[in-house]
């Protein structure tokens, strides 16, 4: 049994580094071969198409599972493209308004008041907000007399709507 299979082996290999060596001549024993009618005119001919069942049946899988796709996506760009439109999921600095009441003039050595509020027009809560405001060079406070260079205050949390007004 060893010397048959060598002998093959041997055949082969004599056939594959021949110089008149065609692969075509081996034909592979687990191919079917198909018979296929080409008609020869273009006159009315019976149908001759004849695919298999399982190709059909792939085409039709495939072309749900696009369509379902499609539909999938355009309906996420649907709702993105209205939560995105309709601003409610938007915290930002633009809808926080910050308003300073100040004198127009003052004389030198004049006390005058000073009256901050702060809006906040989002439709969420703001936490931890602190008012930091910087004072020119030469700016002293009215109570006693001390040079004020900057000013902290926690504010705390500014609600949806809520205003808070700070002097």
């Amino acid at each position: 049994m060893g010397d048959d299979i060598q002998s093959k082996i041997d055949k082969l290999e004599r056939e594959l580094y021949s110089k008149d060596f065609n692969s075509t001549q081996r034909v592979d024993g687990f191919r079917r071969k198909r018979e296929e009618f080409v008609p020869t005119t273009w006159g009315k001919t019976e149908n001759t198409t004849v695919t298999p069942m399982s190709a059909t049946k792939k085409n039709t899988v495939i072309k749900k599972f696009v369509i379902l796709s499609v539909i999938f996506f355009a309906l996420a760009f649907g709702i993105a493209g209205f939560v995105w439109l309709n601003g409610s999921n938007v915290i930002s600095s633009g809808n926080i308004l910050i308003n300073a009441s100040l004198p127009v003039g003052v004389a030198g050595g004049e006390a005058f008041d000073t009256k901050l509020s702060i809006t906040n027009n989002n439709k969420a809560p703001i936490q931890g907000v602190k008012l930091f405001v910087e004072y020119p060079v030469g700016f002293y406070s009215a109570f006693d007399k001390s040079e004020l260079p900057r000013a902290t205050k926690n504010l705390g949390t500014i609600g949806p709507g809520e205003v808070v007004t700070d002097t």
